[in-house]
């Protein structure tokens, strides 16, 4: 992971708002590893993230709190 995704990782920051905290110029963040829950908006590794019955990736949590 890099600076931005070790930042972004388990928040529910924007891109935007840690590009800001660590002074990093927006048009050039790349995020490749992480993504966020599309229940919870929590930002996590892609290999932990599951697509729920209408295909939106979410979080192990969220889908054992609310299932697929």
């Amino acid at each position: 992971m890099n600076k931005l995704e070790r930042a972004l990782h388990r928040t529910r920051k924007t891109v935007s708002q840690v590009c800001r905290e660590l002074d990093i110029d927006p048009e050039e963040a790349e995020v490749f590893e992480i993504d966020q829950c599309s229940s919870c908006s929590i930002w996590v590794k892609f290999e932990t993230l599951r697509e729920d019955l209408d295909g939106n990736p979410i979080c192990r949590n969220c889908w054992d709190t609310y299932g697929p």
